[in-house]
């Protein structure tokens, strides 16, 4: 029997850990980023590209960046605020009142009548396991034919060995 090394349930690690280990993560994934800007910054210059580093850096193009950025998180607030306000007036007005309700079931004969068939021949059709319909260039049906039951398919699973802690473990 194999045994996991990777956590298989992180539901349950207490939040620290869980946010401990995202904010590991992204802090490695930054150095890694930032040891391959080197090879960024030369291949950025072999094809030319200095613009943003003048507009950018030299003519200090990013404080205009930064107020962008100070418009889109209003923008980005206001919008949240609105939809926050919207979902809550919703709520406020339709807690505890379902007014939803489902289709009433479609009958045999509305579905031979809209497919354009005997509601017997449908009947029989829901009883088959294979069909092959034919259609027309409007999309009606034109005829169908039953077809038999393929007797052997190909094996796209593996045996089930034993059910361990609530999970299935495959042999």
């Amino acid at each position: 029997m194999r045994r996991d090394l990777v956590i298989e349930r992180p539901e349950l690690q207490d939040w620290r850990s869980r946010y401990g280990y995202g904010l590991l993560t992204l802090l490695a994934w930054l150095a890694y980023v930032y040891l391959w800007l080197p090879l960024i910054s030369l291949a950025a210059w072999s094809l030319g590209i200095q613009l943003f580093y003048r507009h950018m850096i030299v003519l200090e193009g990013y404080k205009g960046l930064l107020e962008l950025l100070g418009i889109y998180a209003a923008v980005i607030a206001l919008l949240s605020g609105i939809y926050l306000g919207w979902a809550i007036y919703n709520w406020l007005r339709f807690r505890g009142v379902d007014r939803r309700q489902g289709m009433p079931p479609v009958t045999t004969e509305e579905l031979a009548t809209r497919f354009g068939i005997d509601p017997a021949q449908l009947e029989a059709c829901q009883q088959t396991r294979r069909l092959r319909v034919h259609h027309d260039k409007e999309a009606r049906i034109t005829a169908i034919d039953r077809l038999e039951p393929v007797k052997h398919l190909p094996v796209l699973h593996r045996p089930v060995d034993t059910v361990v802690e609530g999970r299935t473990r495959v042999a």
